[in-house]
Order: structure tokens, then C-alpha cells, then sequence
């Protein structure tokens, strides 16, 4: 088992004990996982992770707060191994939300860009095809 970098231990901060020790145990299982959480951090893109009952998920990125949401139903499993690879599995998830946000941002910022100028050039009355941008910003978007 891995230590968990010194960039992650804030984030961990607000979790209950027992979630603690779960996300703990999940990042120091993956390097992968560790390195993108390390990264995502650095970048300021993620400050928190929190523990949320939101249903019908099993968490969640919200980039306005800079924060992992990870469903409570996650820390319910009562197998240890399975809990862990669940929590593993949507930080990962989540992780790359943050991770790319800044990417995401840029593309939504060109989008709004470029539908204004198109709206601006068409006109009073005038038609507006948004189709290339609006298909560059869902392709931006899945790349994330």
C-alpha cells in the first residue's frame, strides 16, 4: 500500500472517519487514481471530497465548488474489498470530471463565443446554423 500524497490529505478533511479511511484506502490502491487526483489538486481544480445522499448516483463533480461528491450508499457495502473498488471506481470517475473541467470550460467559452458572433453576423431576422460549433463543443465535451 501506497502513502497518500501530502496534495490529497486536505481534501479528506470534512470526510467522517470511516469514509476517510475508505477514500484513503481507495487512492493509495491506484496510481493511476492518485496521480490524476494529485494533478486535478494541483490545478485547483479539486479542493474537496464530500460524501453526499444524492439518489441515483453513486457521486458526482461539482466544479462550481471544487468538490468529489461520493454517494453514501458507496460506504454502505459491507464488503471491504468491494467497497473499496467501488469508491476507487467513481473517484476515478469524478476525478476525470475535474480533471478536464478547465478543457470544458475553454470549449463551453469558444461555443458562446461563436454563437454570439454567428447571431451578431445573420442579423435582424437572419438564420443561424449552430451545428460545427455546437458539434465541436459535444465532442470537447466526451473528451473530457
Amino acid at each position: 500500500m501506497r502513502n497518500l500524497p501530502p496534495e490529497l490529505v486536505p481534501l479528506l478533511s470534512g470526510l467522517p472517519p470511516a469514509a476517510k479511511a475508505d477514500v484513503r484506502a481507495a487512492i493509495e490502491s491506484s496510481p493511476y487514481l492518485s496521480s490524476t487526483m494529485v494533478d486535478a489538486a494541483r490545478q485547483n481544480r479539486v479542493n474537496h471530497i464530500a460524501v453526499t445522499t444524492t439518489p441515483h448516483q453513486s457521486g458526482h463533480y461539482d466544479v462550481v465548488e471544487k468538490t468529489i461528491f461520493i454517494s453514501a450508499d458507496q460506504f454502505a457495502e459491507k464488503n471491504a474489498g468491494a467497497r473499496v473498488d467501488n469508491i476507487t471506481a467513481t473517484l476515478g470517475h469524478e476525478a476525470s470530471h475535474a480533471y478536464f473541467s478547465g478543457h470544458l470550460n475553454q470549449a463551453l467559452r469558444r461555443l458562446d463565443t461563436e454563437t454570439a458572433d454567428a447571431i451578431r453576423d445573420a442579423g435582424p431576422g437572419g438564420r443561424v446554423d449552430l451545428t460545427d460549433p455546437f458539434e465541436r463543443y459535444l465532442l470537447a465535451a466526451r473528451e473530457g
